[in-house]
């Protein structure tokens, strides 16, 4: 855990870019459990962006996604997407997060995405 994350931290595009595909197909689940969304947020954080379309296209078509923005854990990864994304992206998210806005604001860590959701996007007051 510990490792991938310094490796990450490095910003070099072919390592990184590696490390995504090995993790392509489990970005939703690893977002659920402490350390691994850790390294899921530091991914995101690496400044690749064919990375954060990666990660964003498969949290954005997961079943779990409302669970996602309600965990401890996995809230922070949606918060990540809506800073690190383009606009386009957190357009994408914003829509798929849409259905989600009236139970957002009435859980601890769902407020965190909705607080994040207003500073992204002003004019969803």
């Amino acid at each position: 855990n510990y490792v991938v994350q310094y490796v990450l931290e490095l910003r070099r595009p072919e390592l990184t870019r590696g490390i995504g595909q090995a993790l392509q197909g489990s970005f939703a689940d690893l977002s659920l459990q402490k350390f691994s969304s850790n390294v899921i947020e530091k991914c995101l954080k690496a400044g690749d962006p064919l990375l954060v379309g990666m990660v964003l296209r498969e949290i954005c078509s997961a079943k779990s996604l409302g669970q996602l923005l309600h965990d401890p854990f996995a809230n922070y990864v949606v918060q990540t997407l809506l800073t690190e994304g383009n606009d386009e992206e957190a357009a994408l998210l914003l829509e798929k997060l849409t259905p989600h806005l009236k139970t957002l604001r009435g859980t601890l860590y769902g407020k965190r995405v909705h607080a994040k959701l207003l500073r992204r996007f002003p004019n969803l007051r």
